[in-house]
Protein backbone atom coordinates (compact mmCIF):
# COMPACT_ATOMS: atom_id res chain seq x y z
CA UNK A 1 0.00 0.00 0.00
CA UNK A 2 1.61 3.32 -1.02
CA UNK A 3 0.54 6.67 -0.53
CA UNK A 4 0.65 9.80 1.96
CA UNK A 5 -1.52 10.44 5.27
CA UNK A 6 -0.48 14.24 6.51
CA UNK A 7 -1.18 14.21 10.45
CA UNK A 8 -0.37 15.84 13.54
CA UNK A 9 1.17 14.34 16.65
CA UNK A 10 1.49 16.88 20.03
CA UNK A 11 3.87 14.84 22.36
CA UNK A 12 6.11 16.58 23.60
CA UNK A 13 8.08 15.72 27.04
CA UNK A 14 9.02 19.24 27.91
CA UNK A 15 5.26 21.00 27.51
CA UNK A 16 2.58 17.54 28.38
CA UNK A 17 -0.68 17.86 27.63
CA UNK A 18 -3.38 15.93 29.71
CA UNK A 19 -4.25 13.57 26.67
CA UNK A 20 -0.89 12.77 27.43
CA UNK A 21 -0.34 12.09 23.12
CA UNK A 22 -2.56 13.43 20.48
CA UNK A 23 -2.90 12.46 17.18
CA UNK A 24 -5.14 14.53 13.86
CA UNK A 25 -5.26 12.86 10.70
CA UNK A 26 -6.30 13.37 8.02
CA UNK A 27 -8.90 11.67 5.75
CA UNK A 28 -6.92 9.09 3.27
CA UNK A 29 -7.11 8.58 -0.58
CA UNK A 30 -8.69 5.01 -0.88
CA UNK A 31 -5.79 3.62 -2.45
CA UNK A 32 -4.51 3.96 0.99
CA UNK A 33 -7.56 3.30 3.10
CA UNK A 34 -8.08 -0.42 3.00
CA UNK A 35 -8.64 -1.85 5.61
CA UNK A 36 -8.87 -5.88 6.03
CA UNK A 37 -12.11 -5.72 8.28
CA UNK A 38 -13.48 -3.39 5.44
CA UNK A 39 -14.05 -0.40 7.09
CA UNK A 40 -14.38 2.60 5.35
CA UNK A 41 -14.12 5.22 7.71
CA UNK A 42 -14.33 7.21 11.21
CA UNK A 43 -16.98 9.42 11.24
CA UNK A 44 -16.98 10.39 14.75
CA UNK A 45 -15.30 9.91 17.97
CA UNK A 46 -16.37 10.52 21.26
CA UNK A 47 -14.64 11.90 24.30
CA UNK A 48 -16.30 11.66 28.17
CA UNK A 49 -15.02 15.01 29.88
CA UNK A 50 -15.31 15.37 33.34
CA UNK A 51 -17.87 18.49 33.60
CA UNK A 52 -14.92 20.59 35.72
CA UNK A 53 -12.35 20.51 33.12
CA UNK A 54 -15.13 21.00 30.51
CA UNK A 55 -14.07 24.64 29.85
CA UNK A 56 -10.30 24.07 29.32
CA UNK A 57 -11.11 20.88 27.24
CA UNK A 58 -12.85 22.85 24.81
CA UNK A 59 -10.29 26.02 24.62
CA UNK A 60 -7.25 23.38 24.37
CA UNK A 61 -9.05 21.72 21.46
CA UNK A 62 -10.45 24.70 19.57
CA UNK A 63 -7.03 25.58 19.22
CA UNK A 64 -5.37 21.98 18.51
CA UNK A 65 -7.99 21.65 15.63
CA UNK A 66 -8.39 25.64 14.56
CA UNK A 67 -12.26 24.73 14.62
CA UNK A 68 -14.96 26.05 17.74
CA UNK A 69 -17.18 23.67 19.23
CA UNK A 70 -20.64 24.17 18.55
CA UNK A 71 -23.11 23.51 21.96
CA UNK A 72 -26.10 20.63 20.80
CA UNK A 73 -28.15 19.80 23.71
CA UNK A 74 -25.74 18.50 26.62
CA UNK A 75 -22.97 17.66 23.71
CA UNK A 76 -20.29 20.23 22.42
CA UNK A 77 -19.80 19.11 18.38
CA UNK A 78 -16.44 19.95 16.30
CA UNK A 79 -17.25 19.83 13.08
CA UNK A 80 -14.51 18.25 10.84
CA UNK A 81 -15.41 18.06 7.22
CA UNK A 82 -16.76 14.61 6.71
CA UNK A 83 -16.24 13.58 10.84
CA UNK A 84 -16.82 15.30 13.67
CA UNK A 85 -14.98 14.99 17.49
CA UNK A 86 -18.10 15.05 20.60
CA UNK A 87 -17.30 15.66 23.87
CA UNK A 88 -20.01 14.27 26.30
CA UNK A 89 -20.07 15.20 30.11
CA UNK A 90 -18.91 12.16 32.08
Amino acid sequence: MEGVIRILEIDDPNAPVPEERLAVAETPAPSVSAHPNGAFGLIEAILCVHENDLQEFLLRYEEYLNVKARAENNLNIFELGGSRLTSSPR
